[in-house]
């Protein structure tokens, strides 16, 4: 029934409208350190990483070096990035908010050397840190997916006037995504909470979120209707979640605003057509036209028109897996 009613729908950028499968722009180291300990830091840093583009980077880390220990410590930090300890040092991987979060001694020069990094970059650009100090800044592209706008499109054609695009991008990233797939309305920069606060600020109505990731999970629980990425996403995220999307086609979410509306339909003429059949089988039988044997009968007959009515319900799955 919810589902029927959805006029608004968000959605978060990486995993969802995107892949989240990045490849590598470029890579600014900002210290002399050779690339075995660039891309051993690396890994270390995002060995346990959940984030897409944190898997990304340790797949990029494992092809460069031979070996990768694991952090004796890892701190996911809301809106800023993840830091871990090795021994006596600290990494760090993160976006321009990690600069105070982990009160780097060269913040000023970081804060150039990134928003440089981000003015060259189509993508999404990090920063890399160690023991307080930048390392190097890295930049890294991810891509639509190619069924989203067809996507997107079939779910306005069921009435789902307001799309919305959550990211933790920056606006220059998120423009640049939302302008390939017609999306208007979009807010960058986002951390969890602003994801939170902004799905409750939203006009009252039902509200469909959908999303993969930690940093997805509340806006999903909060959400009229919370719809997970099952296959790519976390499994904090498919908790929070009413409905989950198991092959991570987007295309399933017009499928699912179409069942909604046309199983509340189903359900209204199912209740037409019970109360139609008994209130005619009422009338014969009271005016005498229908005796015992074919009052038994009518109200055999008539049992099965409301399931014949509801294989309509096939229909309309069939439809949009054509």
């Amino acid at each position: 029934d919810t589902l029927s009613k959805v006029k608004t729908l968000v959605l978060d950028k990486t995993g969802t409208l995107t892949y989240g499968n990045f490849r590598l722009e470029s890579v600014g180291k900002l210290q002399d350190i050779s690339d075995d300990e660039l891309w051993t830091m690396i890994g270390v840093t995002e060995k346990f990483s959940e984030h897409p583009l944190g898997r990304a980077l340790f797949a990029l880390a494992q092809q460069r070096v031979e070996s990768i220990p694991d952090p004796t410590n890892l701190e996911v930090r809301k809106g800023q990035g993840v830091v871990v300890t090795l021994g006596a040092h600290m990494y760090g991987i993160g976006d321009e908010q990690i600069i105070e979060g982990c009160a780097l001694e060269d913040a000023e020069d970081a804060r150039k050397a990134l928003l440089a990094a981000q003015a060259r970059s189509v993508g999404t650009t990090v920063l890399l840190i160690r023991d307080h100090k930048a390392v190097a800044t890295l930049s890294l592209a991810d891509a639509p997916r190619p069924e989203a706008a067809q996507s997107l499109a079939a779910i306005r054609a069921q009435g789902v006037s307001d799309i919305i695009m959550f990211t933790g991008d920056d606006a220059r990233v998120a423009q640049r995504i939302a302008s390939q797939l017609g999306i208007i309305d979009y807010r960058a920069g986002m951390k969890p909470e602003d994801k939170l606060r902004e799905l409750e600020a939203l006009p009252r109505g039902p509200v469909a979120m959908v999303g993969d990731g930690v940093n997805d999970a509340p806006a999903l629980a909060r959400a009229d209707i919370g719809i997970a990425m099952g296959k790519g996403g976390t499994a904090i995220a498919s908790e929070a979640a009413d409905i989950i999307i198991l092959n991570d086609n987007l295309s399933r979410i017009a499928e699912l605003v179409a069942l909604g509306k046309r199983t509340v339909s189903v359900i209204h003429w199912d209740i037409g057509i019970w109360a139609v059949s008994n209130i005619v089988g009422f009338a014969l039988v009271l005016t005498g036209i229908a005796g015992p044997a074919f009052a038994a009968f009518y109200n055999f007959i008539t049992d099965f028109f409301p399931l014949i009515n509801s294989t309509r319900l096939f229909k309309t799955a069939k439809k949009y897996r054509a």
